[in-house]
């Protein structure tokens, strides 16, 4: 057995300090994170990522935004993501602090490995490590988690696969298949694209060392290796995939939309020369003028590496050893690609990348290829140093110490605040005027008019925004209350989403009835709705806050008259006279068989969260059940045990023609093709997992044998 010595402790102990003194607040206290996409998406969505696993259920189905969304097959959800057994097995957020934590120590630890692959000393892959694992982007990522989640694994690829080359270890490609598909989990598809751009040109600069056959030989095991990663993920992919043919992007993006959060070109200096976040970032109404003078939040906050990682990585270009010029050649290139391609609109780049992939956005996130490039050639600027001083009487480890110790302090103190966090209590806070939603048992929605709340009290400043957003539960915090909102955010805007975003966005005459037929029993807003004409005789007030929808239809109900759909339209529902408690718009054909009126039967209806709703009617004649949950690819209905047609109903909504009596009514959602695909994964995984255990055994035979 090999002896562990302190080369082999030192790494996991250091990875381990600095997720200490980075995140202390959080490990030591009852804090959690807040800031911006965390706190109004990856939170309450990973709140239910959680309630659902505690429930025992694979959660397909989210009800508590838009009517109903598809959950699971939103690649950010991870759900199939195996570092979300946390969410399992600890309670929350105890365990989304943890799930963070949890990959700012992989990538520290990670990106180690691969420089130590490369015959790098400790101390410059320590360093290195250092310089990726809390330099501007990934630290920057921890308010988009699908973005850190799919980061932390390209080290992890490009070691195992160098570590399979260099060793000849042929089953080691099967690690580099699961760290790859672990990258696809994440959540952050353009990640993996640029993951596996880089793993398919590190291979091929390492073939082309030894002839341009292996260079192909190498070229070609990377795109395999690739597609069978994807294949292995089809479970998630799939889905997805069926999402994106549903979205409003599905047509592509447009160039204004994909080069929106490009890097500005002042930003570059910020490599040399940080921002500062303060204790008060988020406290100050400086911090809204100072960081985000235009108004908007770049995606990005930070490129900043450290104040040594351009320098040592100038050196490491020009000062390295002959044997692996091609190699710090490669990453230079990788680091002025990246950088041309986050600049986004302030370069021409950008927009002949757009042309060929115009489903990629956000140019800020290419910052991702010199991140990782500045930390690979810092490393070998580190290694140029030790060299150096080993032929003096200068001891290299005590230099490399502190640098190492240097750059720690240098990011720590610039990048502590990045990542504000608060009081994890304060995700319960609600403001008081809202105890009357909060106390209502029976089944609704909310809708929360975003444009009108009560103003901050004093200056303005991001804790109060929050805060602000917090106390009034807009959405998705809603569901951390149970709250299914009428509206939403998510991150693939899906059509029925689009649509329902419109909607909400028309005068209350307009949108009114869809209001009605989506079950919103109340109204946040602190305009006088009461006074409001097109809503006189509709609203009650509860409060200076909460209005009633005095008309709001049930969750379900059933109606005798339908009317056929004319244009499809927004316009069809904005400008139609009809009421929606008797009569419901339908496909022609089906609507020329009902002409019954004042019908009524909906008895009871029971969710089993996430995914199935249970509803027993009796009704004295031939009707229509509508169920206002958004009409999807997936769903299914049964009526006393036997499949029905799932009818479209009022554009966006569901239902289903019933006969005569009593009758139980189950809807189910699942994504489509699920089975299809889950087998899929099954089978390359398995198939995966025998190579792999063939492979091992063989060569753990041959090795025997010597």
């Amino acid at each position: 057995m090999k002896k562990i010595t302190w080369k082999h402790t030192a790494p996991p102990l250091a990875g381990a300090l600095l997720v200490l003194l980075f995140f202390h607040p959080v490990l030591l206290g009852s804090k959690t994170f807040f800031f911006r996409d965390i706190h109004r998406f990856f939170y309450p969505m990973k709140y239910f990522l959680s309630q659902s696993f505690h429930s025992g259920q694979i959660p397909f189905w989210n009800p508590g935004i838009f009517c109903g969304s598809p959950f699971m097959s939103n690649m950010q959800s991870g759900v199939f993501y195996p570092p979300s057994i946390l969410f399992f097995l600890l309670p929350f957020p105890v365990s989304l602090n943890l799930y963070i934590l949890l990959h700012f120590f992989l990538a520290f630890i990670f990106f180690h490995l691969f420089i130590r692959s490369h015959g790098l000393s400790s101390g410059a892959a320590i360093i290195g490590a250092i310089a990726y694992a809390y330099g501007g982007y990934t630290i920057s990522s921890v308010n988009t988690l699908n973005n850190l989640s799919a980061t932390v694994w390209l080290p992890a690829v490009l070691w195992a696969h160098q570590m399979t080359v260099k060793r000849h270890f042929i089953h080691g490609y099967c690690l580099v298949v699961v760290f790859l598909a672990l990258s696809i989990l994440g959540g952050e598809p353009q990640i993996f694209a640029m993951g596996a751009g880089l793993l398919l040109l590190s291979a091929l600069v390492a073939g082309s060392a030894v002839g341009p056959g292996q260079a192909v030989r190498q070229g070609f095991f990377a795109v395999g290796l690739c597609l069978t990663a994807v294949a292995a993920t089809m479970v998630q992919i799939g889905p997805t995939w069926t999402d994106y043919q549903f979205s409003a992007r599905a047509g592509g993006i447009a160039f204004d939309e994909a080069a929106r959060h490009s890097l500005n070109i002042k930003s570059i200096g910020h490599f040399l020369f940080p921002l500062h976040f303060s204790k008060d970032f988020v406290t100050s109404p400086d911090s809204l003028t100072r960081f985000f003078p235009d108004g908007s939040l770049p995606w990005l906050l930070t490129v900043y590496s450290g104040l040594l990682a351009l320098p040592l990585a100038v050196a490491g270009i020009f000062m390295g050893p002959a044997p692996r010029r091609r190699w710090r050649m490669m990453w230079a290139a990788i680091f002025g690609v990246g950088l041309l391609l986050s600049l986004g609109r302030h370069t021409p780049v950008f927009f002949l990348f757009y042309k060929l992939f115009p489903v990629f956005r956000f140019p800020e996130k290419f910052i991702f290829l010199c991140s990782f490039a500045l930390a690979v050639l810092s490393a070998e600027g580190v290694e140029v140093l030790r060299k150096t001083l080993a032929r003096t009487q200068v001891r290299p480890w005590l230099v490399i110490g502190a640098l190492a110790a240097a750059m720690t302090a240098d990011l720590f103190t610039h990048h502590r605040y990045l990542n504000p966090v608060w009081d994890a209590a304060i995700y319960s806070h609600q403001h008081p005027l809202m105890t009357p939603i909060k106390e209502d048992r029976e089944l609704f929605r909310v809708y929360i008019d975003g444009q009108n709340l009560p103003p901050a009290r004093g200056p303005e400043t991001i804790l109060g925004s929050h805060a602000r957003w917090q106390a009034f539960s807009m959405p998705n915090l809603g569901m951390t209350h149970r709250f299914d909102h009428v509206g939403g955010k998510t991150g693939l805007e899906l059509r029925h989403q689009y649509l329902i975003t419109e909607l909400l966005a028309r005068p209350w005459a307009e949108k009114l009835l869809f209001l009605k037929m989506a079950n919103v029993r109340y109204i946040v807003s602190a305009a006088p709705l009461d006074r409001e004409p097109a809503l006189a005789g509709q609203v009650t007030r509860i409060n200076p806050l909460v209005f009633r929808l005095d008309t709001a239809l049930p969750r379900a109900w059933v109606v005798g008259d339908l009317l056929p759909v004319k244009t499809g339209q927004l316009d069809d529902l904005t400008r139609a006279v009809f009421d929606p408690a008797v009569t419901a718009l339908a496909p022609a054909a089906l609507a020329g068989q009902y002409h019954r009126l004042d019908l009524s039967g909906v008895k009871s209806i029971r969710y089993d969260r996430p995914n199935r709703i249970h509803i027993v009617v009796d009704t004295p004649e031939t009707a229509v059940l509508v169920l206002s949950e958004s009409a999807y690819p997936g769903w299914r209905v049964w009526v006393d045990g036997q499949e029905r047609p799932c009818l479209r109903l009022n554009l966006l909504f569901q239902g289903v023609a019933l006969e005569t009596g009593r009758h139980e009514v189950t809807f189910s959602f699942r994504p489509k093709g699920f089975s299809v695909f889950a087998g899929s994964s099954a089978t390359v995984l398995a198939m995966v997992g025998l190579i792999w255990f063939f492979l091992a055994r063989r060569a753990k035979q041959s090795y025997s044998k010597i």
